[in-house]
């Protein structure tokens, strides 16, 4: 096994998209940073792609996310967010080798049900108008294109 890794948001498509969501601010993309760092180690936990350390890695980030001063500040409106795309990601993890499609289907979207967080954090920083937007860049940069990953063989 090799050693765990930090998986970072980098390259311009990524910066670009966190500093929308984010206006420019840089607690709300610290946060969101160390949340999406977290949620991938725990992905590859979960998949059986864990080298010695990740789990402590997984706290390591986890606690980074949660003490950055943006959720400290925030807490209230964002622990619901975080906790509901959790409970989606645990179910997407039971039935995303479900064997029919209907099931397997739901499984793909809840996958990404973190991105609430990127949406709540956009809320927070710029009121609705501003959260719709960020939803719409989140699904056109993230969800299209040649980057998206697609559904069919998705966990075969």
């Amino acid at each position: 096994m090799t050693e765990p890794r930090a998986v970072e948001l980098d390259g311009d498509r990524y910066s670009e998209l966190l500093g929308f969501i984010c206006k420019g601010r840089q607690d709300p993309e610290t946060f969101l940073r160390a949340l999406w760092n977290a949620s991938q180690t725990a992905d590859d936990i979960a998949d059986g792609d864990d080298a010695p350390g990740a789990m402590a890695l997984l706290i390591d980030q986890m606690m980074d996310a949660l003490s950055s001063p943006f959720y400290q500040q925030n807490t209230d409106a964002l622990r619901s967010v975080i906790a509901t795309a959790t409970a989606n990601w645990l179910q997407s993890s039971r039935w995303e080798m479900a064997g029919d499609n209907h099931r397997r289907m739901y499984a793909w979207v809840w996958r990404e049900s973190l991105d609430s967080a990127a949406i709540a954090v956009a809320y927070i920083i710029g009121g609705m108008e501003h959260a719709t937007a960020a939803r719409a860049r989140i699904a056109d940069d993230l969800y299209t294109g040649d980057q998206a990953e697609p559904f069919e063989g998705w966990k075969r």
